[in-house]
């Protein structure tokens, strides 16, 4: 009987570490096939996979090539709309005359400024936008409270401001005009020529001492408000 029990007490140690030693099984049942299926869904990230699941390393690559380039592309579009908005007052300064080449030259890079942005832009209400300003601006020009050139530029840099930056352009251009008119106004013009005189800004000179604001430099000021809202975003 003693040999029995040491024989008995052998074998249950020898279960335990049996038990000890193999990896429990997944329960019968439901519970036991949703975790062999949920390992089943864990991908190899070790491995790249294609469409569908992970990115392969070339596609990312290529992805981020793509979007140095558009972010070149848009980078460049955004100098060339801010030489011609600058040009443009340059010409209304020394002329008072903004050519119609320059507002085109502002409407024709939109269209490929969409095209080359990373993010998506609706246009649609970009274009209702600038058509908005643009009838009521005819109502301004017929009114003769400002020239078919000034109402043209504001028209085509609305088309960049859109919806939702347009009375902040709107705003500061005539806050800039309104400083402009005071600058320009009472006997301060000639003390205001005589600097620009001295530093040899003829233009400038004679933009204050005759009684014709050139309001292109007001808008100039609101056009680079517009742009440095778009590269912020």
């Amino acid at each position: 009987c003693l040999k029995d029990k040491i024989k008995s007490a052998e074998e249950y140690k020898n279960e335990g570490l049996l038990r000890l030693q193999t990896p429990p099984k997944d329960p019968p049942g439901p519970v036991g096939r949703k975790r062999t299926a949920n390992l089943a869904q864990i991908p190899d990230r070790s491995l790249p996979i294609g469409p569908g699941g992970l990115l392969k390393s070339s596609n990312r690559r290529e992805l981020g090539i793509k979007a140095m380039y558009a972010d070149i592309t848009t980078q460049l579009i955004l100098a060339l709309l801010l030489g011609n908005i600058l040009l443009a007052a340059a010409c209304d300064v020394n002329g008072y005359l903004i050519p119609n080449r320059l507002v085109l030259i502002v409407l024709a890079l939109f269209p490929a400024f969409v095209l080359a942005a990373p993010h998506n832009i609706d246009w649609v209400a970009h274009l209702s936008t600038a058509g908005i300003v643009l009838v009521i601006g005819f109502a301004i020009f017929a009114l003769g409270l400002a020239g078919g050139g000034d109402i043209k530029l504001i028209m085509a840099i609305s088309l960049w401001a859109g919806p939702t930056i347009v009375w902040e352009f709107l705003t500061i251009t005539a806050l800039s005009g309104g400083v402009l008119a005071i600058l320009m106004s009472g006997q301060s013009r000639y003390g205001f020529a005589m600097l620009c005189e001295e530093a040899g800004c003829a233009d400038l000179r004679t933009m204050f001492l005759n009684q014709v604001m050139p309001y292109g430099l007001a808008i100039a000021v609101g056009g680079l408000w517009v742009v440095a809202r778009i590269t912020a975003v």
